[in-house]
């Protein structure tokens, strides 16, 4: 159970893949199998790029069973793929920040153990149960010590370099996304793989859009839209939805997919895309239907991987409607104006988050203010010829 659970996941069956899981646990428990309790419940942990339970899950049965087996007798390599599974776990919800230490205590076993796999698979955890804002500088670091672990396969070297590609859009470090690009295709070149060009097609997706080039943007959604390799399949939806609408305000035609989007935000498992929704309504002119959308849903963000893409597409929303409080959102703002806004890993950047604030400072009447970051938004589109991006900068000092 716990190897078709895997072959499942790994074939882009994620929900049939927990259901073998599941039962692998259930039957471990029952008969005190703890030599096969191990592999079934760190199974979460294998190499991923993407979440696989359902966006807000948090299992607590199975944090229960992962925290009881890290009390007893381990391995080191059984120690950290438990700490690293419970770190992913733990991710939703209000323990995320002590998965992530988990996560991070769990390279910290696996370096003293000297296996290299072992080590690889740590890291992979910790990338995703770190993904929150303020984080982009300690993941970036891991992926580049996973992408230079020696020994690893080609696969999950193009693994950790996806990582690190969304990493460095996010510092605006696009010379380093392009020389990480070729040697993705270099990669794929020597032993093609239709999954992992799926990886890098997703990457490619962002830096079209932080390029205005929306033709090529929905070309390649069109290519790779299908998302596999273990994640939720709740999360090809999104990447759709939001990538579709970015195109969709560079081309000033947001109106022609707003009914659309507020339809599948209202759905449970799509609760990220609200922001998005609520945004598409106000630039739709429909200030009424966004304040009822915000009455409906609230405004809440949970420090979880999507954060740093739905805290600006909020302080787009308080800017122009002054709800939530822009004070608020500025602050939380403020600490990462010169990084990007990149949604997921690769879904869409909508160019510097300069922007947002000086929209941000604007609406509380601080024009010097607004004017400082208008002008360091003009500054690094232009520096990296990001010419739809530059117009945006401009407007915003006109």
């Amino acid at each position: 159970l716990t190897g078709r659970g895997g072959a499942r996941r790994a074939a882009g069956r994620p929900d049939e893949a927990r259901r073998d899981w599941e039962e692998a646990v259930a039957i471990a428990r029952r008969t005190g199998d703890r030599d096969a309790l191990v592999p079934a419940v760190t199974a979460i942990g294998g190499p991923a790029l993407w979440y696989w339970r359902p966006y807000g899950v948090v299992d607590g049965a199975m944090v229960e069973v992962i925290e009881g087996l890290l009390d007893g007798p381990l391995e080191p390599a059984d120690r950290a793929a438990l700490l690293g599974a419970l770190g992913l776990e733990l991710h939703y919800g209000p323990r995320g920040a002590e998965g992530e230490r988990h996560a991070l205590e769990a390279v910290r076993v696996a370096r003293e153990s000297g296996d290299v796999p072992v080590l690889a698979r740590a890291l992979n955890n910790y990338l995703l149960a770190s993904f929150a804002p303020g984080r982009n500088a300690a993941r970036r670091a891991a992926a580049e010590e996973l992408a230079h672990l020696p020994g690893l396969p080609g696969g999950g070297e193009i693994l950790a370099r996806v990582f690190l590609m969304s990493c460095m859009l996010r510092d605006g470090d696009l010379a380093g996304w392009d020389r990480e690009l070729a040697r993705c295709e270099r990669l794929l070149d020597a032993a093609p793989h239709t999954d992992l060009e799926s990886m890098v097609g997703i990457a490619r997706t962002a830096r079209a859009t932080l390029g205005g080039r929306w033709d090529e943007a929905e070309d390649l959604l069109g290519r790779y839209g299908d998302m596999r390799f273990g994640a939720s399949l709740w999360g090809a939806r999104f990447r759709r939805m939001v990538t579709t609408f970015t195109c969709r305000r560079g081309q000033g035609r947001v109106p022609e997919m707003l009914d659309e989007l507020v339809d599948a935000a209202g759905e449970p498992d799509l609760v990220p895309l609200r922001p998005v929704a609520v945004l598409a309504a106000v630039e739709a002119g429909r200030t009424d239907l966004a304040h009822d959308l915000i009455g409906r849903w609230g405004t809440t963000v949970p420090e979880d991987w999507v954060a740093d893409f739905l805290l600006p597409v909020w302080g787009l929303v308080a800017a122009r409607l002054g709800t939530p409080d822009p004070q608020s959102m500025y602050e939380r703002l403020v600490p990462y104006a010169d990084l990007f806004v990149v949604a997921g890993m690769g879904t869409a950047c909508w160019g510097s988050t300069h922007l947002v604030l000086a929209e941000l400072a604007r609406s509380l009447g601080r024009e010097d203010t607004a004017q400082t970051h208008a002008h360091a938004a003009l500054r690094i589109h232009r520096d990296h010829g990001l010419t739809y991006w530059e117009e945006q900068s401009k407007r915003l000092l006109g």
